[in-house]
């Protein structure tokens, strides 16, 4: 390693980043962009970001200076970005596993680029072994790949008193393995309506997936705006997915969700006192996913 002061016009890799400093300069794909709102950071925009090795880093956006930024950034876009602040990343969800992400500066320059490859490594596709076994960070988003053979019904749900499309759908991987997919909102429609016109074997492809266990079954969901779901996409690591797949001639079915879940078992005592997280009131108010937790207060009064 060179003792040398890194030159400012120098690309620095993801897994290269040294957090002590912000002369850091790198070259990414904005691979997701969302809006997001806190009670403590007010607005702000979200996105993750890979470079041409693969490597992935959240970054934020706040409130003070969307304004500036909300024009320039595009999810899909080449971008070089500098400088910088690098801020601990920490939560019950994130994007990936690094412990710093990445905070925009008023004076952050991004500035286009179209010298990037049409296809990066991919680092972050786990098999469904690791995820049915629960050995997975529960914190840290994951890709998966996996071939849909079974879709349930849409259902309603009520969140917040806003009914919400929820959709519960069967993915196997090349070893038949099956994996359960419960999806929310817009994706929830974008599968079903996918599946309907296309019943043959679809390949679905979902980025930033959210690892959960649900009545003793452990599942993936949506993530809402850090999740991406691509169906049938085209690419060389899709193919091969494809290529690898059983020749048993299975289709795609629909199915009840009880028969998606069937075989799932939980006692009363474990679904709320051991497979649900501990939240405190306050990270139920600010919550912005849907899920089950578990909360302990105090009664004082009933009015």
């Amino acid at each position: 390693m060179s003792s040398s002061r890194k030159s400012k016009n120098s690309l620095t890799f993801i897994d290269d980043i040294n957090p002590i400093h912000d002369q850091n300069k790198i070259k990414v794909l904005i691979l997701r962009l969302w809006k997001a709102y806190q009670r403590d950071a007010g607005n702000t925009i979200e996105m993750v970001l890979v470079d041409e090795k693969g490597s992935r880093i959240h970054a934020t956006v706040e409130d003070k200076n969307i304004k500036k930024f909300d024009s320039v950034l595009k999810e899909g876009d080449v971008v070089t970005l500098n400088p910088f602040k690098l801020i601990k990343y920490s939560g019950d969800y994130k994007s990936n596993s690094l412990s710093f992400k990445i905070l925009f500066y008023r004076t952050t320059q991004v500035k286009p680029c179209d010298d990037f490859p049409k296809e990066v490594p991919e680092k972050y596709f786990v098999e469904f072994g690791d995820v049915l076994n629960g050995s997975r960070d529960t914190r840290v988003f994951v890709d998966v790949i996996g071939q849909i053979v079974n879709v349930g019904p849409i259902e309603d749900i009520k969140i917040r008193g806003k009914s919400t499309p929820k959709l519960d759908v069967e993915l196997r991987d090349r070893g038949n393995v099956r994996l359960i997919c419960t999806l929310w909102a817009d994706f929830a429609k974008q599968v079903k309506v996918y599946t309907e016109a296309n019943p043959a074997a679809v390949v679905c492809v979902i980025r930033c997936a959210q690892v959960k266990e649900w009545k003793g079954n452990w599942t993936i969901s949506n993530a809402m705006g850090a999740t991406r779901v691509l169906l049938d996409p085209p690419g060389v690591f899709v193919d091969e997915f494809r290529s690898g797949l059983p020749t048993d001639g299975v289709v795609l079915t629909n199915h009840d969700n009880s028969e998606l879940f069937a075989g799932s078992t939980v006692s009363i005592r474990d679904q709320f006192l051991v497979k649900n997280h501990k939240r405190t009131v306050r990270d139920i108010v600010e919550a912005l996913e849907e899920g089950m937790c578990v909360t302990i207060v105090l009664y004082i009064h009933a009015f």
